[in-house]
């Protein structure tokens, strides 16, 4: 008997389904990986673009895009964002050194347990940081270790100068080398309250904080140590 032309077309279509099916099928796959992709571009441009504002501050140049600036003040960019994420970086392994109540040791020391705990810890800590498994493995860390709940301290008024931040549950009785006395404003995130105390291990006149201080009018250049709630 003798075949029908449809009938071989009908069977090929359904051995090998439509090709508009299934090129439908791969753009509704590859569409919700666009959209993260994007959205962490967006997410990462955001930050870029507050650190950029944030360098421009504490140099005290007048606010231009990024993409107009000079090969050399992208240069400086990139040391400052280094610089800081270096401090950053120093400033969790001692906090959780401090933490586990073990000595100090460089994390170049570190033994493979204690790597992953610190990990572990700053994910816990400072949500928002990179995955990196050790110091200077990434130029930048996503977020710079800002705490989602916690404060921020600078040196100058207008979260100005150089900084350091903490987490929600930390104290410090005395401030890292370089801050003693000289805490000019606080930025605060999340719910944190700070107390800023002017003297070391949490002793003498303090000021409470639970919102931006751009300026710490009577209480300037005068704190020794620091608790965060």
């Amino acid at each position: 008997m003798r075949q029908r032309p449809w009938l071989w077309l009908l069977t090929l279509v359904l051995l090998t389904g439509s090709p508009a099916a299934a090129q439908r099928g791969r753009d509704r796959d590859d569409r919700p990986r666009g959209n993260r992709n994007s959205q962490e571009e967006r997410e990462e441009a955001r930050a870029r673009e507050r650190e950029w504002r944030e360098y421009l501050k504490e140099r005290r140049k007048a606010y231009k895009e990024e993409a107009r600036a000079t090969r050399e003040e992208r240069r400086e960019f990139e040391r400052y964002l280094r610089e800081r994420n270096r401090r950053e970086q120093d400033r969790q392994w001692r906090a959780f050194l401090g933490a586990r109540r073990h000595g100090y040791k460089p994390y170049a020391q570190a033994t493979e347990r204690e790597r992953k705990e610190f990990e572990k810890y700053r994910r816990d800590t400072f949500p928002g940081t990179a995955g990196s498994d050790g110091f200077g493995d990434q130029g930048r860390w996503r977020g710079l270790g800002t705490p989602t709940n916690g404060a921020c301290f600078y040196t100058d008024a207008d979260y100005r100068g150089s900084r350091f931040c903490m987490a929600a549950g930390e104290r410090k009785e005395h401030v890292p080398n370089g801050y003693n006395d000289k805490i000019s404003s606080v930025r605060i995130y999340g719910r944190a309250r700070v107390t800023l105390y002017q003297d070391s291990n949490f002793r003498g006149s303090r000021r409470v904080v639970t919102a931006d201080a751009p300026g710490l009018e009577g209480f300037n250049d005068k704190t020794s140590s620091i608790e965060v709630r």
